[in-house]
């Protein structure tokens, strides 16, 4: 008689695109069968791929470095470039989009650029040192709509 020897299955990959809300349950508890492979975070839907380039930005250091890579990560808009990296290393990723950081809106300036709306950065004045062609977007108007 064949004898059968269990195979432990190795865990599903999971990218994380959005909140700490979603990042949290993985943390504290995690889906059985899953391995979160990487958080991409404070990047909203609409800046994907509006990168921005204003002085008054880039010089923004937040008080750690997971605050600063997600700040500078929506700077460049790459969400897109980091989770595409994430599928290659690994195909049978999951992606889990969770847009719970999308209620905190968006600034949108010149040339399409756009930055979310951070609540890291909302208290430190930063936003308020935009040029003032930027625009306040928030979440469910029409102009966030449309870029959305």
């Amino acid at each position: 008689m064949a004898q059968h020897t269990a195979t432990k299955a190795a865990p599903t990959p999971v990218i994380i695109y959005g909140s700490c809300v979603t990042r949290d349950m993985f943390e504290f508890a995690p889906p059985p069968g899953t391995h979160l492979i990487d958080y991409v975070a404070r990047q909203s839907w609409c800046s994907i791929g509006n990168p921005v380039n204003s002085g008054a930005l880039e010089s923004v250091h937040l008080e750690s470095p997971f605050q600063n890579r997600s700040f500078q990560g929506d700077l460049r808009g790459d969400a897109v470039d980091r989770i595409a990296a994430g599928l290659r290393r690994n195909p049978n990723a999951h992606l889990l989009i969770d847009l719970t950081d999308e209620r905190g809106g968006v600034y949108a300036g010149p040339n399409g650029a756009v930055v979310t709306r951070n609540l890291d950065v909302v208290g430190n004045g930063i936003y308020g040192q935009l040029p003032e062609e930027w625009e306040r977007l928030s979440f469910g108007f029409l102009g966030y709509s449309l870029l959305f």
